[in-house]
């Protein structure tokens, strides 16, 4: 099992057929416990502040992208938003998503 997050969902057309289809691009997520003391903490704290970065604590990783034609998509009965995090588990040839209770 692997924890991703949907970080990008493009609207596109199917290069070959023309059908209108989504990309959906997912990122590997995971927190992780940030080292050091309380000086260096507080340093980086105040840095983020300056400069609008992504959370120091969040790891992230280029997992998985799907293109899927509306029909798929609506087959598929998962409603994908930005920032959703899903369980994925690989089994037996397929592919399961689960909503994942992680932190945003």
């Amino acid at each position: 099992m692997v924890l991703v997050k949907v970080s990008r969902i493009t609207g596109m057309n199917d290069p070959v057929t023309g059908t209108p289809g989504r990309l959906i691009e997912f990122t590997e997520y995971s927190t992780i416990p940030f080292p050091g003391d309380e000086m260096t903490r507080s340093f980086l704290s105040q840095l983020q502040a300056i400069f609008p970065i992504q959370s120091i604590k969040e790891l992230w990783t280029p997992k998985l992208v799907l293109f899927l034609k509306e029909n798929e998509y609506l087959q598929l009965g998962i409603q994908f938003e930005v920032n959703d995090i899903y369980e994925v588990t690989f089994e037996k040839g397929s592919i399961v998503f689960k909503r994942s209770t992680a932190e945003r």
